[in-house]
């Protein structure tokens, strides 16, 4: 009971089962590593409750620290007193230093009665998700809109589910982990952690796109690189890139990149005889948090290849992939305005992509670990 008497002596006073006769209790959650343990997912968590009408409430920041029994954070009374028509809403950060880490906001209403009890987790399944439209990441969910509770016949993140047979299968919950081998100029070799997830359906842009939807692929690294990336599937079943959201370290987006219509080709499983060649043009724009934009005009060269003709020192750490008769090769020499690209990329059907090298830069990606569901789940 010490230790949860510590970190709860910064919150409204709700140890050993005291809280407020009329209002909501919040408790905190995670399944998450915290300050003690290593690598940290969140050594601290910023909580900040608004009025309807958005006026501040209260905004604290707590230590998060190894152990948490049975993923115990804390406990936050808030009492119907300064919030109005009693609408909450709660909004929950996670953080490394400054760096958010995870997010998760709640809406919830403070009635007459007992005090309702709200359990908000700060679980991996949200770690590093960052949701638009007015959405929030919530385990078993995904993003979904914030009113708590959250409903039980939601659907899941929305959108289609993975087709098996495809060789970059998309669906909401599909994630992937990747080993990112560099060889630095004059310097040794880095190894570094890169992973994807499948976090949304939503809109891509309703003002350059309208209605049309995307799945979002959200992208970090052990750097923390982060973003968000709008892919969608046409008809034929040929993968595009349609929008990138590059976030800053406070977590908003620093950059914005949109593509061409119909966008830029991230895989077209129609062209799979070796030796096919094919290319592709589009123009890419980018905005700056600064309102800078620039336009950039691309001609992609491709050519599907055989597996053993790939280049790269690391491939035998997926060899069993690249030798399965469910391999597809494509090399992709993208020539634009200011430099030129030349990539190469294996997927495996009901799996994604399993290997890619940059042969300019010297740098190489190998799949780790996987989750497409319904599919197949690895090492």
């Amino acid at each position: 009971m010490k230790r949860a008497w510590l970190l709860l002596a910064a919150f409204t006073a709700l140890a050993c089962g005291q809280g407020p006769e009329q209002g909501v209790i919040v408790e905190f959650r995670t399944d998450l590593r915290l300050a003690g343990e290593e690598p940290p997912d969140m050594k601290s968590f910023l909580v900040r409750v608004r009025d309807s009408q958005g006026r501040m409430l209260r905004s604290q920041e707590f230590p998060a620290m190894a152990p948490a029994p049975n993923g115990f954070l804390g406990r936050l009374g808030l009492v119907g007193e300064g919030a109005g028509d009693g609408h909450l809403e709660i909004f929950v950060e996670g953080r490394i230093g400054a760096l958010p880490t995870i997010r998760r906001t709640v809406r919830t209403i403070i009635r007459p009665g007992p005090p309702e009890h709200v359990v908000i987790e700060l679980n991996r399944e949200c770690l590093g998700i960052r949701c638009v439209d007015d959405k929030t990441c919530v385990p078993s969910f995904g993003c979904i809109p914030p009113e708590y509770p959250p409903p039980s016949s939601h659907q899941r993140g929305g959108g289609p589910d993975c087709d098996c047979n495809s060789f970059f299968p998309l669906c909401f919950g599909a994630r992937w982990a990747y080993k990112v081998w560099s060889k630095m100029p004059g310097g040794p070799s880095v190894w570094m952690d890169k992973s994807w997830s499948i976090s949304q359906y939503a809109p891509i842009d309703p003002q350059k796109f309208g209605t049309e939807m995307g799945f979002i692929q959200f992208t970090n690294d052990s750097t923390g690189f982060l973003r968000n990336r709008w892919l969608t599937v046409d008809a034929q079943g040929r993968l595009w890139w349609r929008k990138d959201d590059v976030f800053d370290r406070s977590g908003d987006p620093s950059t914005r990149l949109f593509y061409s219509l119909p966008g830029k080709l991230r895989l077209d499983a129609t062209h799979n005889a070796i030796g096919e060649t094919w290319s592709q043009e589009y123009s890419t724009t980018l905005i700056t948090s600064s309102a800078n934009v620039a336009t950039e005009k691309h001609n992609d060269a491709w050519a599907v290849v055989r597996p053993q003709d790939v280049p790269g020192m690391q491939k035998e750490m997926v060899a069993a992939q690249l030798t399965s008769d469910r391999t597809l090769c494509h090399e992709r020499i993208d020539a634009a305005d200011s430099i030129t690209e030349h990539k190469y990329f294996c997927f495996v059907r009901g799996i994604g992509k399993v290997y890619e090298t940059d042969v300019g830069v010297q740098s190489e990606e190998v799949l780790s670990r996987y989750d497409v569901p319904g599919c197949a789940s690895g090492p």
